[in-house]
């Protein structure tokens, strides 16, 4: 493998070099494997896991699936992931069966890699990959479950990268009654029916006599037929998926068993035959698997909210602040007011910010501060100041300091400046 060597100078004043993981033509050497997966593959084979600057990159890919933010759809964040420190976001998300969850991200540098994945599990259980953005690009995943997945991004090493992402939850299934909107669905999943002796295993779309009921999906039409509770009925079966979709109480069948239909295709026209014929016009649709009927209410309600867009200041990504009121979420409770943080992300009035320890959190653009003085103190004692808020890492200095500026705080430790010099100290 030809050896290109990247070479960047960061906060602490050190260089770090690592080797471009591609081959001699510029070609991905990943083969086959989840991206992600096999670009940790080639750091373990290039002996970088295994570096102060590899085993950071491993924890915070680690750490961001267990302390995951959780996020309400549609959802749009501008982000930016700092060259000097290795990062990790991870959004959780609920998702319902029948949903399509969509993922678009744009980034810059285009020629960085920003790992992008969909996963099952989280915290208490071995992630599972659901799909994957290797770069810029888009990402569908329809829900076969009720419950909540994860999108984690992580970019390469020493890399700086912005992001814009937009995730949205919409239907898999197009609606059954053409024109139709979610508001004229009228009666949904588990209402009950006859005085509570059973559930509605369905929903109920109202409309005028005679409107187009059209197939959901491609598919092919298995059953045509009349009585019972359905009255005039059609079954249909969406073409590779275990699907059967059931329209009833249908004035008129305009299809034939066995006849093939694209989606779109009208199916039969709206009416109240069957066990409707003292309501009002409408289409009783629902949706069966092997294991019987599940909530169709997924699958076909339209959904044309668009997310809010990014009103905080972007111009603050990438700098360092301070919670200047109690905020957020860490390990249950609120953040301490004055708590040092930095600014990563953007989405409506919010900010993203990651603390020392590498757990990200969203707070509200007016409880961010800038990173300015809090006050004055004397300290009476010579000072070490350390470069983070451990006293593992380096010390900056060890000499008398007559006074320093509090600038933030971290559990037991304060950042401060003394003249030109600034670091993480325990004051007195």
């Amino acid at each position: 493998m030809k050896q290109l060597i990247c070479a960047c100078m960061i906060s602490t004043g050190l260089f770090f070099m690592i080797p471009a993981l591609q081959g001699c033509n510029g070609r991905s050497m990943f083969g086959k494997k989840n991206p992600r997966e096999a670009y940790l593959q080639a750091l373990e084979q290039s002996e970088l896991s295994g570096t102060a600057m590899g085993r950071q990159w491993i924890a915070a890919g680690d750490r961001a699936l267990t302390t995951p933010v959780t996020i309400d759809l549609p959802f749009r964040m501008t982000g930016f992931f700092p060259v000097d420190q290795p990062l990790a976001v991870c959004f959780r998300l609920n998702a319902n069966r029948g949903q399509k969850i969509t993922v678009s991200l744009r980034h810059r540098p285009v020629s960085a890699r920003l790992f992008t994945e969909l996963l099952t599990g989280g915290s208490e259980t071995e992630p599972g990959i659901l799909g994957t953005i290797d770069s810029s690009g888009n990402l569908e995943y329809e829900a076969d479950d009720d419950g909540s997945v994860y999108l984690r991004l992580q970019p390469e090493l020493l890399q700086a990268v912005s992001y814009e992402l937009e995730i949205t939850a919409g239907p898999s299934l197009a609606f059954p009654v053409s024109g139709g909107r979610a508001s004229d669905i009228g009666s949904v999943w588990g209402d009950p029916r006859d005085a509570g002796r059973r559930r509605h295993e369905g929903i109920d779309i109202f409309g005028k006599r005679g409107t187009p009921l059209v197939a959901a999906a491609d598919g092919i039409v298995t059953r045509v037929g009349e009585g019972g509770l359905g009255g005039k009925v059609v079954w249909m079966r969406a073409k590779g998926r275990n699907l059967s979709l059931y329209y009833a109480h249908l004035d008129e069948q305009l299809v034939r068993t066995g006849e093939s239909v694209e989606k779109g295709d009208t199916l039969g026209l709206m009416g109240n035959t069957g066990n409707a014929r003292t309501t009002p016009v409408h289409l009783h649709f629902g949706i069966y698997t092997g294991g019987g009927a599940v909530d169709p209410l997924p699958f076909v309600k339209p959904s044309n909210t668009k997310p809010a867009p990014v009103t905080a200041d972007t111009g603050r990504l990438g700098q360092a602040a301070r919670i200047a009121r109690a905020g957020g979420k860490k390990q249950g409770s609120s953040f301490p007011a004055n708590s040092y943080t930095r600014i990563i992300g953007a989405t409506g009035a919010t900010y993203l910010t990651v603390s020392p320890d590498g757990s990200t959190s969203l707070h509200p653009s007016g409880y961010i501060a800038a990173l300015s003085p809090l006050r004055q103190t004397t300290p009476g004692r010579p000072l070490k100041l350390y470069a983070l808020p451990d006293t593992g890492t380096a010390v900056i200095t060890r000499t008398a300091i007559n006074s320093v500026t509090l600038l933030a705080k971290w559990e037991e430790f304060s950042l401060v400046q003394a003249g030109g010099i600034r670091g993480w100290t325990v004051l007195p």
